[in-house]
C-alpha cells in the first residue's frame, strides 16, 4: 500500500485522462489584496455564439495539441495502472524502475498541457463557451489552478465561467469559484457562490461548507479589519520591503514593523547579513503554506537564539492569502530565522503565530514553489531555492538592536 501512495504523489491533478474530459462534470478541488466583489455577471445570460466546428482553425489548433497531451496521459495512467499491479505483487526492483520514469513523464505531460492552455482559451472566448469539450478542458484547467494554490488566477477564471453560464450544466462550477474566491481573500464573493450552490441544491464539500461557515463566523468582520489596515499602511507608504529572488521566481513582502516590531527586526537583520541566500523551501505543502529559513534545510536549524513571540499583543495581524509568518516549535517564543508563506487564509493560525508581513508582489510565484512533504517525499524532486533576499526599503533604525530570547 505504501508504494501506491507513493506514487499517486506523483499525479498532480493536471493529468487526467481523456475520459475525465468526456464527462458531464468535474470534481470539486479539494483544497483554499483589493476589496471583495463578487464575480461579475452570476446571474448574466448567456450570449448566443456560433459554435466551434472541426474545421475551425482555432479549435482545430486546440484539438491538435490536445491530443498530443492525451497520448502522454494514456502513458501515464498505463505507467499507474503497472505500478499498481507490481506493488501487488511485492515486485520492488519494478516499483523503483516504474519510480524512476514517472517524473519525467510527469513533466512532458505538463509542458504540453500548458501548451494547450492558450490555444483553449483563444477559443474558448471566440466561441464563447459554447462548445463542451473545450468547457470540460478549461474545467480541469481551472482545477489545476486550483491544486497549485494559484488562486487568484481560478478566480479570474470561474468567474468568466459563470459570466457564459457554465453553471447551467455545470452546477457543481459555483463551489470550485466559492472556493477559489475564498483562497484569493475574495470572502464576499466566495460567500455569494456557496449561497448560489445551495439555492440550486448542490451539495458542498466538508471543506467547502467550513470555508463558507468561517465566512459568516469569522472572516466578514478580519477581512475588514485587516483591509483598514493595509489602507493605513498604504497610505503611510514607509513600511520596510524585501525582494525574496527565488529559483522559481521573485517576490516582494511588506513587512508589519507596527504590529512586530522585534520580529521585523530579526528578520531585516538576517537578510542583510545574507542569511536566508541559499536556503531551501523545506516544507511545502498544499493547500496550506511554504516554509524556509532553515540552515540545515530539514527545519532543526536556526540562527542560534530564538525571539519572543508578538502574536498575543493587541492588534496582531492574522492569515490570510501570502501572509509572511515566523515557524516554532511548541514553545512560543523559539522562532528564529524559520518563516513561512500561507497559499491560503488560515484561521487556524491566528493567535498561534507571529504575522509579520505579506506579499505584495509575485504571487503567483507560491504556485511554483516545489511541494515538499518531509514525511512523504519522493524520488526526482528538487527543492525550490532562495537566491537572495534583499532589503528594498526600510526605517532609519538599528534593525540590529531587537530582542532575543
Amino acid at each position: 500500500m505504501k508504494y501506491v501512495i507513493r506514487l499517486s504523489a506523483f499525479i498532480p491533478a493536471l493529468l487526467v485522462s481523456a475520459s475525465l474530459l468526456a464527462q458531464n462534470t468535474v470534481a470539486p478541488a479539494s483544497t483554499v489584496a483589493t476589496p471583495t466583489q463578487a464575480p461579475a455577471a452570476v446571474a448574466t445570460e448567456q450570449v448566443a455564439a456560433p459554435a466551434p466546428t472541426p474545421t475551425d482553425p482555432k479549435f482545430k489548433a486546440f484539438q491538435e495539441k490536445f491530443t498530443e497531451y492525451q497520448k502522454i496521459a494514456d502513458q501515464i495512467s498505463k505507467l499507474q495502472e503497472d505500478f499498481e499491479k507490481a506493488a501487488r505483487a511485492g515486485e520492488q526492483d519494478k516499483v523503483k524502475e516504474i519510480q524512476a520514469k514517472a517524473p519525467a513523464l510527469l513533466k512532458e505531460a505538463e509542458t504540453a498541457f500548458m501548451a494547450t492552455v492558450p490555444l483553449a482559451k483563444e477559443a474558448y472566448n471566440t466561441f464563447d463557451g459554447q462548445n463542451e469539450e473545450l468547457n470540460q478542458f478549461m474545467l480541469v484547467y481551472a482545477n489545476y489552478l486550483l491544486t497549485v494554490d494559484n488562486y487568484d488566477d481560478a478566480y479570474k477564471m470561474f468567474a468568466l465561467f459563470l459570466s457564459k453560464g457554465m453553471h447551467k450544466k455545470n452546477p457543481e462550477v459555483f463551489e470550485m469559484a466559492g472556493v477559489s474566491a475564498f483562497g484569493s481573500n475574495h470572502f464576499a464573493a466566495a460567500e455569494k457562490c456557496f449561497n448560489y450552490a445551495k439555492q440550486t441544491k448542490t451539495p458542498l464539500s466538508r471543506q467547502a461548507t467550513a470555508y463558507a461557515d468561517s465566512i459568516t463566523e469569522y472572516y466578514t468582520k478580519e477581512w475588514a479589519r485587516e483591509l483598514q489596515l493595509r489602507q493605513r499602511d498604504a497610505q503611510a507608504n514607509n513600511l520596510p520591503q524585501v525582494l525574496i529572488r527565488t529559483s522559481v521566481g521573485d517576490m516582494v513582502v511588506e513587512l508589519f514593523e507596527k504590529e512586530a516590531p522585534n520580529t521585523v527586526a530579526n528578520f531585516i537583520t538576517l537578510v542583510e547579513a545574507g542569511y536566508y541566500n541559499g536556503l531551501i523551501f523545506h516544507r511545502v505543502l498544499p493547500g496550506f503554506m511554504a516554509q524556509g529559513g532553515c540552515p540545515k534545510g530539514d527545519g532543526t536549524g536556526g540562527p542560534g537564539y530564538n525571539i519572543p513571540e508578538e502574536y498575543t499583543k493587541d492588534g496582531a495581524r492574522y492569515h490570510f492569502r501570502g501572509s509572511l509568518a515566523m515557524a516554532r516549535s511548541m514553545d512560543p517564543d523559539s522562532a528564529g530565522s524559520q518563516f513561512y508563506i500561507t497559499f491560503l487564509p488560515n484561521q487556524s493560525l491566528d493567535k498561534n503565530y507571529t504575522v509579520f508581513g505579506h506579499v505584495i508582489e509575485g504571487m503567483a510565484t507560491l504556485s511554483n514553489i516545489e511541494r515538499i512533504d518531509p514525511e512523504r517525499p519522493y524520488p526526482g524532486q528538487t527543492p525550490s531555492k532562495i537566491i537572495e533576499m534583499k532589503v528594498l526599503r526600510k526605517q532609519n533604525t538599528d534593525y540590529s538592536k531587537f530582542k532575543k530570547m
